[in-house]
């Protein structure tokens, strides 16, 4: 089995190798630079990851960001684009204090080590969702502020003038030898561009030269310990110089391709990922350089001509160095957030930088909080929402105030009453016509109108008139604010009247999470850190529709009417309902459908569970799950893995059973040719968090562990028995006591191939593996224990391989960790293994005695023989000198 493993890795390398020379002398390539072009600000990962989940994206940005730098809204419905970013957290911890000279601890009065509490920051990636043009509507995109680079390449010495003050070097244009359009020389510290080229020609050059000078200087390769020859230097400076004129709209794939195919002969797989990020690194780094050179210098051309005003300038993230009221020296931008169309800026000082707590501020400067220690928290979101309702408030004041000035104005042009005696709703406006009324029932409906034109009346008697018609008298009717009856006649038209007055005690509770019942189904609304979440579920529980509302300042019937006007479900009658109630139905029925074979690849719960997931869903983060395993996948090269669903398990979905330093388990279904362990290593590699949780992904082969409704029904299961024993519901002696078995195998990776034995002694197993053919082709032998204690755990896990007891894989999996059991099973074998060590090493010992007392008994033999012989030659020789000298 090893030579099959050997083979398949061969040929994958193979393949990788022909791919990459591919890629590099075909359409591959050019779609690939494209696509960087447009995700210069994405990571390798993150842009398998954007091509994995939308392959046909263009044009990516945050929720946010479509909204204030495109003016453009995600439509209804859209799933975001999941990716992984870097975030930070600061984390305490207490410590032993020690004396900074003799570093020893330092004791306090009792005689114990004196204690400090210290704060480091700790490194973490969250989950983030972008979208895609396509997913987007509103105003067509905006020109960039630097004109497109088509043609005669506009506004060309604006550019040119960009480009020459980002070049790491001086430039001169002049002649160059042979067909070269130009050149960078090491010597001279200098880039050369030749003259009299077209613009493109020339912009195109000039970005060519800047990257060598930038990546392939040979003072640059010397600090870095790099080595590049020739053709990866050709290759980088060009796929860099496509890149950002790409960027900039000025194509130049009928130069650059050809070129670049000239250079790449005979590539290495290892050379594409290393050409890829730097690429991708120096082109992002000069496309943003560019765009911010290009503004700095339209805007110094506009104060030259009189354009810019220094007071219309305002806060934004490329503020490098402003006063700030009540805080002394100079502050720059760090980080922005925009919320109900208003930017807020976090602001770090220039010269104490992280020592000082970061200030908010809105866009003109204005400081909205301060001391903000942990960034952009809860405490910062608080203080931005107390903002927007002070400014609220300020302009509902100024609005009454203007109103007031106007009241005798507006009293005569328009009036609206309650008829006390039948509960009606009448409004009367003055018009060019004459007057003209409505009457309205008690859900605001209109139920009768017209213009009564006579203009030699008063409104008021106008409105007399008009009401004894009626049967009522005005002394007898209420007068009301004639622009709220407006507002909620037309309500009414959405949101019903009825549904108002029945769901008015949720809109007015302090509930963060509510729900209610339709005729067409169910409605849950939370309300989250950034504004409130919508689901809509239909009779059977499941998720047909729902909206992201990000308004953190809306009131819960702002919202609601929202709602009702947008999603369309007040022609039915609505009532309260139970959101405890209703969450428990969706899971549950979403388990039923999960168990009768409905497997989609998550579980479709989009509910925010504040305690167990730190406001997460469990739709997102096995969304996030999967796109991570494919990411991981696809880069170790295990394209032939197929990623079949994704289930957050274990203890965080039960409220009685989970801890707050608990794991977020997820178990992974697959299927393809990769041991679960190796998947496991593979994923645990370079770790997950979500929310601050560090995420236990377990992966589930199709082929050896079974489906995944079979896997999470034993959790299931399991979860069910600790919670009725921690309950006391079980009594003691009904538990199952934990036991344990063994077997040997001839193959530990598939145990039913070759020979296999089972339900053994420890000691049993040892002597079955002991007889078991090292040589044998199927693959290592080794031992496994198979553990029955009444968990999901149940079954059969490796103890041994090749010789080697299998702890680091162990203690992967806590709950074997953990195990009495499984731990004394390590134990023991290390014992037996240990004597059986012991007697190998007595009887070689005893073996080596033997043949050396042989040896020596063969040697003394020997050397009398030779002994012997020389005395025998020595008689001849003496007898015969007698027989000379007698003759």
């Amino acid at each position: 089995m090893a030579g099959n493993r050997e083979q398949q890795m061969y040929e994958i390398t193979k393949q990788l190798e022909e791919g990459v020379k591919a890629l590099f002398t075909s359409e591959r390539y050019t779609e690939y630079l494209k696509t960087m072009s447009k995700f210069y600000n994405y990571s390798f990962n993150n842009t398998v990851l954007i091509a994995l989940q939308r392959p046909e994206a263009t044009l990516v940005a945050g929720y946010s960001a479509w909204q204030k730098n495109f003016h453009r809204q995600v439509k209804k419905g859209e799933k975001g684009i999941q990716i992984i970013a870097p975030s930070q957290r600061k984390e305490k911890e207490l410590v032993e204090k020690f004396d900074p000279e003799t570093n020893e601890p330092i004791l306090g009065p009792d005689g114990q080590p004196e204690t400090e509490v210290v704060e480091h920051v700790v490194s973490d990636f969250r989950v983030v969702r972008i979208f895609d043009i396509s997913q987007t509507y509103g105003e067509p995109l905006p020109e960039l502020a630097i004109p497109d680079l088509t043609g005669q390449v506009q506004n060309f010495p604006l550019f040119l003038q960009a480009v020459k003050e980002l070049s790491p070097v001086p430039i001169r244009f002049g002649e160059t030898e042979g067909e070269a359009k130009g050149y960078y020389s090491n010597k001279k510290k200098e880039i050369v561009v030749k003259e009299d080229m077209s613009e493109s020609q020339t912009i195109k050059t000039l970005i060519h030269e800047i990257a060598h000078a930038k990546l392939h200087d040979r003072e640059v390769l010397e600090q870095t310990g790099e080595e590049k020859d020739q053709r990866t230097k050709e290759i980088e400076a060009e796929s860099i110089a496509y890149t950002v004129c790409q960027y900039f709209g000025l194509d130049t794939s009928d130069y650059s391709f050809p070129y670049i195919a000239g250079w790449s002969d005979n590539l290495k797989m290892w050379e594409l990922r290393t050409f890829m990020d730097a690429i991708r690194r120096t082109a992002g780094e000069f496309i943003k350089e560019l765009e911010e050179k290009m503004k700095e210098l339209e805007t110094d051309r506009g104060e030259r001509d009189g354009i810019q005003n220094e007071k219309e300038i305002k806060i934004g993230m490329d503020t490098k160095a402003v006063e700030l009221e009540q805080h002394e020296g100079l502050w720059h931008t760090v980080e922005e957030v925009e919320i109900e169309k208003e930017h807020f800026y976090l602001m770090e000082h220039n010269e104490y930088g992280a020592s000082v707590a970061p200030v908010l501020v809105n866009g003109d400067g204005k400081v909205v909080a301060q001391d903000l220690e942990n960034g952009l928290d809860q405490e910062a979101m608080k203080a931005i929402r107390e903002y927007l309702e002070e400014k609220e408030t300020d302009k509902k004041q100024e609005k009454v105030e203007i109103s007031n000035a106007s009241l005798f104005d507006e009293a005569e042009r328009e009036a609206a009453y309650q008829i006390e005696a039948t509960g009606q709703f009448f409004f009367i406006q003055e018009t060019e016509e004459g007057y003209d009324y409505t009457f309205y029932n008690q859900e605001f409906q209109e139920l009768d109108g017209g213009v009564y034109d006579t203009f030699d009346v008063t409104l008021q008697e106008a409105a007399k008139t008009l009401l004894l018609e009626e049967g009522a008298d005005l002394t007898a009717c209420r007068k009301i604010d004639s622009e709220m009856l407006q507002e909620q006649v037309e309500r009414a038209e959405y949101f019903p009247q009825k549904s108002y007055e029945a769901l008015k005690p949720l809109m007015e509770s302090e509930e963060n999470n509510v729900a209610f019942r339709s005729g067409y189904g169910y409605v849950m609304l939370q309300k989250i850190l950034e504004g409130y979440e919508c689901m809509i579920y239909d009779q059977a529980f499941r998720e047909i529709g729902g909206q992201f509302y990000e308004n953190i300042t809306a009131s819960k019937e702002e919202v609601f009417s929202q709602i009702f006007q947008e999603e369309g479900i007040g022609e039915l009658p609505c009532e309260p309902f139970s959101y405890e109630e209703l969450k428990k139905s969706v899971i549950e029925e979403e388990k039923k459908r999960f168990y009768e074979g409905e497997l989609t690849p998550t579980s479709q719960i989009g509910i925010r569970e504040e305690k167990l997931l730190r406001g997460e869903s469990r739709q997102n983060i096995e969304e996030a799950i999967l796109c991570y395993a494919q990411a991981e996948l696809e880069e170790a090269g295990y394209e032939e893995i197929t990623l079949l669903a994704a289930r957050v398990y274990e203890s965080r979905t039960r409220e009685t059973l989970y801890r707050e330093d608990s794991d977020l388990d997820v178990a992974l279904s697959y299927t393809g040719d990769i041991r679960e362990d190796a998947f496991f290593n593979l994923l645990q590699e370079n770790g997950m968090r979500i929310a601050g949780l560090k995420i236990d992904i377990n992966p589930i082969s199709l082929e050896k562990t079974g489906t995944l409704q079979e896997y999470i029904k034993r959790a299931e299961q399991y979860l069910d028995e600790r919670e009725a024993e921690k309950q006391g519901q079980i009594p003691q002696e009904t538990l199952q006591e934990p036991q344990i078995s063994f077997y040997a195998a001839e193959c530990m990776e598939f145990p039913s191939m070759g020979e296999y034995y089972e339900n053994l002694t420890l000691e049993e197993a040892v002597e079955k593996y002991k007889m078991i053919p090292s040589d044998r082709i199927h693959g290592i032998k080794g031992i496994g224990f198979c553990l029955k204690d009444g968990s999901i755990y149940d079954g059969e896990y490796e103890l041994m391989s090749g010789g080697k007891i299998s702890k680091d894989l162990i203690d992967l999996v806590p709950h074997y960790k953990e195990s009495p059991l499984v731990q004394k099973a390590m134990q023991d074998l290390e014992r037996i293994l240990a004597e059986k060590q012991r007697e190998n090493t007595a009887e070689q010992t005893k073996a080596e005695g033997t043949m050396g007392r042989k040896v020596s008994v063969l040697k003394a033999l020997k050397e009398r023989k030779e002994l012997l012989k020389k005395q025998e030659k020595k008689e001849e020789t003496s007898h015969t000198r007698k027989k000379e000298a007698e003759l």
